[in-house]
């Protein structure tokens, strides 16, 4: 099996943005239905957008992605399947497209969409270029990531379908506008987060729409392989926070492989 996807890797593939889409939309007209006729829900929608941002940064990003810190198979598995939950894809498929990202920064190969485009802000939007999924070797050896990544709607519809039948109301006017939220700041992040072809700092927006540390984006690139982004002691990195914590939970970690 692992043979199979590496000879795949040598190949190309394109970056299936219908999940990031319909959480982007959706969530979006579920946030305003909130705001407009269930405010009071607004506080556990929060709590769920401040999780979304910590799957995000934490699992996909800094341990998926660049392997910056060391932790247990438990949190693996549950970045895997918080990440699925809010609607960002399989770990696969995110990491090969920001390992290109990095690869690729702000070049025509860059699959984010460049700075200051509208369409970014409308959409999640990328550029049709190619992806390798060699990129992501490291999942490749995984079976969780391997069976995540085959069958990750299937898994969110399941998720999905147990939260609305347990309560419609927290599905729709809680769950769904924190996957909004989620995913309109990760829309305005990749359209502002690199201006002036680099990278930048924008710390002061992770005040305004936190996002567990992402807008701390130009020492992320100079400095990719480090699990935290901060360095001022004015700067909110909520994610390197749970770091340090499952670091101090977990000292019998075994690194990723």
């Amino acid at each position: 099996m692992l043979w199979v996807h590496i000879y795949k890797g040598a190949m190309m593939f394109r970056h299936n943005a219908w999940m990031a889409n319909v959480a982007y939309y959706t969530g979006v007209v579920a946030l305003i239905a909130a705001l407009i006729s269930h405010p009071y829900m607004l506080g556990y929608s929060f709590v769920l957008y401040l999780m979304a941002a910590v799957t995000l940064s934490v699992g996909y990003h800094r341990l998926f992605c660049h392997g910056a810190f060391k932790t247990s198979r438990f949190w693996h598995y549950t970045f895997a399947t918080f990440g699925v939950l809010f609607m960002y894809s399989s770990p696969l498929q995110w990491v090969v497209t920001h390992a290109t990202h990095h690869k690729h920064s702000d070049t025509s190969l860059d699959p984010h969409e460049g700075p200051l485009k509208p369409a970014s802000m409308l959409r999640k939007g990328y550029r049709d270029v190619p992806l390798k999924t060699i990129l992501a070797k490291r999942l490749l050896r995984d079976k969780m990531h391997l069976f995540v990544d085959r069958y990750y709607a299937l898994l969110w519809l399941v998720m999905a379908t147990v939260i609305f039948a347990a309560s419609p109301q927290v599905f729709v006017y809680c769950y769904l506008p924190a996957v909004g939220a989620a995913h309109l700041v990760a829309a305005l992040h990749q359209t502002f987060s690199h201006t002036g072809n680099k990278p930048n700092d924008l710390w002061m927006l992770e005040y305004i729409f936190p996002s567990a540390g992402e807008w701390l984006h130009g020492y992320h690139h100079k400095n990719w392989q480090s699990w935290k982004f901060s360095t001022q002691w004015y700067h909110f990195d909520m994610g390197s926070w749970v770091v340090r914590a499952i670091r101090r939970k977990d000292q019998n970690a075994v690194k990723y492989v």
